[in-house]
């Protein structure tokens, strides 16, 4: 063989193998966002069964939400809850979509890729359909190409299936199924002991005073434990029982570790400097489970909130929280 030839092989076979690999981006930093878009519908829109939005006025809805410290390796899942928006149990002129994209991390938003959607119409369904207008269809998808369709793709996207939804009476649901692999850790959360609780809020309502006593009231009460740590200004023992949510989502975002502790500590310092601690009552903490029975949040933006004198300005402080070995943590 010609030695001259040789050595340019040599020199070129590790540029052609660094040209021809590709990598996927789910390796990298993937960035997960759900896109919700409603008009004149009454939705709730979840992912992994974590509320992330639910809207009952018929508000038209545009907006982008994050999902990164709610995804799993395996199995994901997209779900759109339609309720009724009249009397009779119809739709009206519903229609409502919801949209997984993938991103990398700080990419312009013209490069992120969809993954995922479900999308109901009450035309559709007015109109002898089962409801389900421009879902994504079953399919696999190839990280490494730019998620395009192929049917050696590692992404596995699943039929979307819509049934009665069991959280509320008349109400339809569309579930997508999402799998794939990503380098996320492994969620707290995700080991903890499921809530005893229904899975249709009317069969809360008739045993309400049962789940209160076994389970709202051990939560409020511990509400109640923390808003005491508020009222004293007690910084580092707040900041402490937000740590593991703070660790997880930075880990989530992809950020420096502590930066959702300095967030925090910040709202705190600034909060404390003009505004007190309260709480809503009892009778206003209508408890929120997600469908795998793993976390619960009390009200609707979080039970404990600071207000300025006036009670013109307020802060909300939200948490989800979790119950293992007998012990409430604040997750999310």
């Amino acid at each position: 063989m010609n030695i001259r030839k040789f050595k340019w092989l040599l020199i070129l076979l590790p540029i052609m193998n660094i040209s021809c690999a590709e990598e996927s981006m789910l390796a990298n930093k993937p960035y997960f966002t759900i896109r919700i878009e409603s008009e004149n519908a009454r939705i709730q829109a979840k992912f992994n069964g974590f509320l992330l939005l639910q809207e009952l006025k018929k508000s038209k809805i545009a907006t982008d939400l994050p999902v990164n410290h709610l995804f799993k390796n395996g199995e994901n899942s997209v779900k759109l809850v339609v309720l009724p928006t009249d009397r009779s149990g119809g739709f009206g002129t519903s229609k409502a979509s919801l949209s997984l994209y993938v991103n990398d991390k700080g990419s312009d938003e013209t490069n992120r890729k969809i993954i995922g959607q479900v999308s109901f119409s009450s035309s559709e369904l007015n109109s002898g359909g089962s409801g389900i207008s421009l879902s994504m269809p079953e399919m696999k998808l190839d990280s490494k190409n730019e998620f395009k369709k192929d049917e050696k793709g590692d992404v596995i996207v699943d039929t979307p299936v819509i049934s009665e939804a069991k959280i509320f009476p008349g109400a339809k649901e569309i579930v997508q199924a999402i799998t794939l692999n990503t380098n996320f850790p492994q969620w707290r959360y995700l080991a903890a002991e499921p809530l005893d609780f229904p899975d249709s809020y009317k069969d809360y309502e008739k045993n309400m005073a049962l789940y209160d006593k076994a389970l709202v009231k051990p939560l409020y009460d511990y509400h109640l434990e923390i808003l005491e740590l508020f009222k004293k200004k007690d910084i580092e023992k707040i900041v402490k029982l937000f740590s593991e949510r703070n660790q997880e989502i930075d880990a989530a975002l992809y950020l420096d570790s502590g930066t959702y502790e300095k967030m925090l500590r910040e709202e705190l310092y600034a909060d404390f400097s003009s505004k007190r601690a309260s709480i809503y009552k009892f009778d206003s903490a209508p408890p929120t489970v997600t469908d795998d029975k793993k976390l619960i949040k009390l009200g609707g933006n979080g039970m404990i909130y600071l207000t300025d004198e006036e009670k013109t300005v307020y802060s909300h402080y939200g948490m989800w929280f979790y119950k293992k070995d007998g012990k409430w943590h604040i997750s999310r």
